[in-house]
């Protein structure tokens, strides 16, 4: 919820900010801190250079002009305020997120504006060169534009598109952008993203993302006239009207403002064959009961078709028996109302923990009604392989059952076999409109060029720094052509707070980084980095750490001891010192290092929360978190411990496993 919400100006209020931009004029909206010769050189560089017209006129060729149905070039800015953005959406640690893209599409709307443009804190990063790694340093902005849905009484539609803005009529630029989504042959609904299988990379560009509103259910109509807070806390005012305004507001405030429940719900593991589905709607008992009952005949019927038509293969042709379960989880117990909760649960929680043991990004499930039949639109299902962008799509009983007992995942389900009916994209509203990565990483496709790089020290002087990552950078030869890896760069993180003084860093802070990174990491299986320490300047070393993951059949075995855990699937780290202008090309051939124990001298850490339940695997060099050996029973040879907490290839037999991600 917005903050402040009894103090908020109405909506008819707020459309003053806009009332002094006449409609022969582009709004371009400043979501960042610019200084006045940067907004100047912003607003000369979106009009198109005169020079390079008449070049065009030189060559014969007419200069490009806007059709007479388009506004011309003339710019006006407008930095709205913070309180301005306060009072209409909640505010994160970004002035330019998606949630104030939305307000600020609706207070335009209102003000007589469709089409306006945005600058953010990217564009001004390209404005000022101080980019940061891999980001395009071509001046770009966000193209917002507003389109009414006929068939919905006040429905309109918000789209958003990051567009180069350099020598082109921002008439063509929006014409462009209008062209792309509207061509594409998929529904209204769907337009102009139709699945989340895009990089984090590159998706805020292509033909753009229609953007909602975040204060609203999911798949439901965004509405031109109010924003989707203003119209719950009408609702819940008026059902506290007993209390004061003041007192009711306050409740309201405080309920927008709680978190989703972030323990985990479900019983047993949410895969193809297990739909774990989160009721949208206040269940009684006896309606908890009713689509038990109805789900499981549904799944029963399914069952007999199903093994009328299918065989496992073998050659007695014997059919295979769908081993397909379900369990609900009622609204009180995750509290998911509007997109934001939805997104946040999604991002923050459930895809972070059911994609730890899944081959394939999973699929969250919901029921938004009481069903009476599998072949109505009462189910979505939420699903991406990304942490960018998911996709809602609204679906059948019949559909899920069917693909959970022929246990294909989303991404490889046919649209003619299972079609869409209704989708829409789900954003973090919090986050800006680019591709929003930690420091650590960077926003290049390239990555053969690009480590992680965290110190774990404050100790070294400027030139023992300066050799080391100079080190980091040499060429090496042969591998280093072969695996392409440029420039060799780093993202170099200082030790905590960078001061001199701090104690160093020990395995258990390696261990707290991996878990960082993991978390951090748009991409779900890229656990590695290298750590920088005193001894980094003696020996022209680094720490080379990759992650020890649980393979799918262990972590599945194990879902009830690992399922409250952060990071479940990882058991631990594996880490040696390497040399420094090596650590690209071990990189690129991660999935050798831990097969390198000639090489290296490879030690392990068990995160200590597994600690008093692991076991080791024999022949093994473990480590504490201050670097001593370790040992919690007596060394074991895996291939004669039946429970070993880490399985090799063959024992997995769930699908595959990354060599790199093996224990030992």
């Amino acid at each position: 919820m917005a903050q402040g919400a009894d103090q908020k100006p109405t909506l008819a209020e707020r459309v003053k900010s806009f009332r002094n931009i006449d409609d022969q004029t582009w709004p371009l909206i400043i979501l960042a801190e610019l200084d006045n010769p940067s907004r100047d050189e912003l607003v000369q560089r979106l009009r198109p250079d005169e020079r390079v017209a008449a070049h065009s006129s030189m060559r014969g060729k007419p200069p490009t002009q806007p059709t007479p149905s388009t506004r011309g070039n003339n710019v006006q800015t407008f930095t709205p305020s913070i309180s301005l953005l306060a009072s209409m959406a909640r505010q994160g640690s970004h002035r330019d997120s998606q949630a104030n893209l939305y307000a600020l599409a609706i207070l335009a709307y209102q003000s007589g504006h469709s089409k306006f443009l945005v600058a953010d804190e990217l564009s001004k990063r390209q404005l000022t060169g101080k980019l940061r790694p891999g980001e395009e340093s071509t001046l770009s902005a966000i193209l917002i534009s507003l389109n009414e849905k006929p068939s919905t009484p006040d429905g309109i539609s918000v789209w958003a598109r990051r567009e180069n803005c350099t020598g082109q009529h921002i008439s063509q630029m929006f014409a462009k952008f209008e062209h792309k989504w509207k061509s594409m042959p998929v529904t209204d609904d769907a337009k102009p993203h139709r699945r989340g299988y895009l990089s984090e990379r590159s998706i805020w560009e292509r033909p753009g993302l229609e953007i909602h509103d975040p204060d609203r259910p999911v798949l439901s109509t965004d509405v031109k006239t109010t924003l989707g807070w203003e119209s719950h806390l009408e609702a819940m005012v008026a059902a506290l009207s007993r209390l004061p305004v003041e007192v009711a507001t306050d409740i309201v405030s405080r309920i927008g403002d709680a978190q989703c429940l972030q323990h985990t719900l479900w019983k047993d593991f949410p895969c193809e064959e297990h739909l774990v589905i989160f009721l949208l709607f206040h269940a009684t008992p006896d309606q908890i009961c009713q689509t038990t009952s109805f789900i499981c005949e549904a799944v029963r019927k399914e069952s007999v078709m199903f093994k009328s038509s299918e065989t496992d293969g073998s050659e007695l042709g014997e059919p295979r028996e769908p081993n397909m379960t379900f369990e609900l989880i009622p609204w009180d117990q995750h509290g998911i109302r509007s997109r934001r909760d939805l997104v946040v649960f999604w991002l923050s929680y459930y895809q972070p923990h059911a994609l730890q043991f899944c081959e394939r990004s999973p699929f969250l499930h919901l029921l938004l009604e009481p069903i009476s039949d599998v072949s109505a639109p009462s189910f979505v299902e939420v699903s991406s392989n990304n942490k960018s962008v998911g996709i809602a799509s609204r679906t059948t009983l019949d559909i899920l059952i069917k693909a959970g007992m022929k246990s294909e995942p989303t991404s490889d389900r046919s649209h003619d076999s299972y079609p869409i009916i209704e989708e829409e994209n789900l954003c973090h509203p919090d986050q800006p409109f680019c591709y929003s990565f930690p420091e650590w990483q960077t926003a290049s496709l390239y990555r053969n060029d690009w480590l992680p790089a965290f110190y774990l020290t404050n100790h070294l002087i400027k030139d023992q720094d300066r050799e080391i990552r100079a080190e980091i950078k040499t060429f090496d030869g042969g591998l280093d052509e072969y695996h392409e890896t440029g420039d060799k760069n780093c993202g170099f993180i200082p030790w905590k707070t960078g001061k001199a003084g701090e104690l160093d860093g020990t395995v258990q802070d390696i261990w707290e980084i991996a878990q960082k990174v993991d978390s951090e990491s748009f991409e779900g299986y890229d656990c590695e980095f290298i750590c920088i320490d005193q001894k980094s300047a003696v020996d022209m070393k680094v720490i080379y750490v990759i992650s020890d993951d649980f393979g799918l059949k262990t972590g599945r075995r194990k879902w009830a001891q690992l399922k409250d855990l952060p990071n479940p699937r990882m058991h631990g780290i594996t880490f040696a010192r390497i040399h420094a202008r090596d650590a690209h090309v071990q990189s690129c051939e991660m999935p050798l290092f831990t097969k390198r124990a000639y090489e290296y001298k490879l030690q392990h850490f068990i995160r200590p929360d597994l600690r008093p339940h692991g076991r080791l695997r024999w022949g093994c060099d473990y480590v504490d978190g201050n670097g001593n050996p370790v040992q919690l029973k007596d060394d074991v040879n895996p291939e004669e411990e039946e429970d070993s907490p880490v399985e090799t290839d063959e024992e997995d037999d769930d699908g595959p496993v990354h060599p790199a991600f093996l224990f030992g």
